[in-house]
């Protein structure tokens, strides 16, 4: 005799079998490839970083504020330094 629970954990799992199938699909090896661009990008940023010192890359962490016009108050690069 089926019960209720085994019914309904039938009719859950004949719901979800292709919801996975439809949904869980893995991307296509060329969707994941990298265009030329995004490539050249990559290698700049890379090269850049590598030429940067341990404080540089901290200092670049800082969210200080700044005027406007690019300018920054003096006490900002005390505290980017500390």
């Amino acid at each position: 005799m089926i019960t209720k629970k085994i019914l309904l954990s039938l009719l859950i799992t004949l719901t979800l079998i292709p919801a996975l199938a439809l949904f869980g699909q893995v991307p296509q090896a060329s969707t994941l490839r990298k265009s030329t661009s995004d490539v050249v990008i990559e290698r700049k940023i890379n090269a850049l970083l590598a030429k940067m010192t341990l404080a540089e890359k901290l200092g670049q962490l800082q969210q200080l504020d700044g005027e406007a016009n690019g300018k920054f108050r003096p006490e900002h690069l005390t505290m980017a330094r500390a």
